[in-house]
């Protein structure tokens, strides 16, 4: 993929990933591969109990992480105050708006 993205000098910025893996070292093969084709943010929807080991994993890897929470971005923003810089929240208008 790493190839084919340089062939046709392209990035990618984002990676989506749907479901964290459940063990910590699954988890830090998602780092290292958005590493690998330098992305900039990981877009994942995590249990908020793994946002500690995000936030070590983001800043030891260098990579942004984007929570995912539709259905209660206030309540992901209220969990990631103790977050470090490279842990935000990615926002959907168009349902925050929906759901207030």
């Amino acid at each position: 993929m790493r190839n084919t993205l340089r062939t046709w000098s392209m990035r990618m910025l984002n990676y989506r990933v749907e479901t964290l893996p459940a063990d910590e070292a699954a988890r830090c093969k998602v780092f290292e591969f958005a590493q690998e084709l330098g992305i900039e943010t990981i877009v994942a929807s995590p249990d908020p109990a793994l946002l500690p080991e995000l936030d070590k994993l983001a800043s030891e890897f260098a990579i942004n992480v984007a929570v995912d929470d539709r259905r209660a971005p206030k309540i992901a923003l209220a969990a990631l105050q103790s977050s470090g810089k490279r842990i935000g929240v990615q926002l959907d208008i168009g349902p925050t708006m929906i759901t207030g």
